[in-house]
């Protein structure tokens, strides 16, 4: 793993404002996705973002805060996140009426 130091010389929200022009631009390249400084820079906008109690895998959370939104939610602080337990089964169930719903084709006697 590549030192994030760089990052720190710099000031938040000019990172933030980086990292928003360069996903906006994946639609038109989707190479940069596959930029390792992409990478880094998510990495390390996800730490800052946890570092003050917010949940960066929320989607709205994310965006509030990369757009400096005065309220991020409470809903989405990193502390509420519910974790799941871990399945035994590597293959989801599936009820027959989700069944019917996933594969309308099928008949059922």
């Amino acid at each position: 793993m590549r030192p994030l130091f760089i990052f720190t010389q710099y000031d938040l929200k000019s990172w933030k404002l980086i990292y928003l022009t360069l996903h906006k631009s994946i639609s038109n390249n989707w190479d940069v996705m596959d930029l390792e400084f992409f990478n880094d820079l998510q990495k390390y906008l996800q730490g800052k973002a946890e570092k003050i109690g917010l949940d960066p895998l929320d989607h709205d959370t994310w965006t509030n805060w990369l757009n400096d939104s005065k309220d991020c939610g409470v809903s989405v602080s990193i502390l509420d996140r519910e974790v799941l337990p871990e399945s035994n089964s590597k293959k989801r169930k599936v009820n027959k009426a989700e069944e019917r719903r996933i594969s309308p084709h099928t008949q059922t006697v």
